[in-house]
């Protein structure tokens, strides 16, 4: 069952309108993409209420996130018909496909 953090909830969605939002396992992280007209992933920490942008992580707007279980890994898919596999302890990219 995933945990539900208000803190991210609402510092993701002052940002602007996410259209998929993926929490950590553990609750103190979340995701946002698939915005109107950006092309960014926006991380929050529910912790330090710290809010990352990576701007053109795809190609096209983001669809989908995901953390895996044990929320090591992120993963992404776009409408330019990549996935990207994120670490999600430092948010660099591991591979596409």
């Amino acid at each position: 069952m995933r945990k539900f953090c208000p803190k991210v909830k609402n510092e993701i969605f002052t940002q602007a309108d996410g259209h998929c939002v993926s929490f950590a396992p553990d609750g103190t992280f979340a995701v946002a993409c698939h915005f109107a007209h950006f092309k960014d992933l926006i991380v929050v920490n529910g912790a330090t209420r710290e809010v990352k942008h990576f701007p053109d992580a795809h190609k096209d707007r983001p669809l989908s996130c995901a953390y895996s279980p044990d929320g090591s890994r992120l993963a992404t898919g776009s409408r330019d018909n990549y996935a990207i596999m994120w670490d999600a302890r430092t948010y660099t990219e591991l591979f596409r496909v």
